[in-house]
């Protein structure tokens, strides 16, 4: 069975993207980067804006 076979491609890595998010402190003002990787992005839709509410 191909399906569960290490060596095929997950159809999941089609949706994978890399997320960087920046800190800054507002005291010293020095910034810090993290990266990590996700497969959902967030997007702020106002509740005036949905369709399905």
């Amino acid at each position: 069975s191909q399906r569960n076979c290490r060596s095929s491609h997950n159809p999941n890595e089609a949706f994978r993207f890399l997320v960087e998010e920046r800190i800054s402190c507002l005291a010293s003002g020095k910034v810090k980067y993290t990266q990590r990787v996700d497969y959902i992005m967030q997007l702020p839709v106002p509740m005036e804006a949905a369709v399905n509410k």
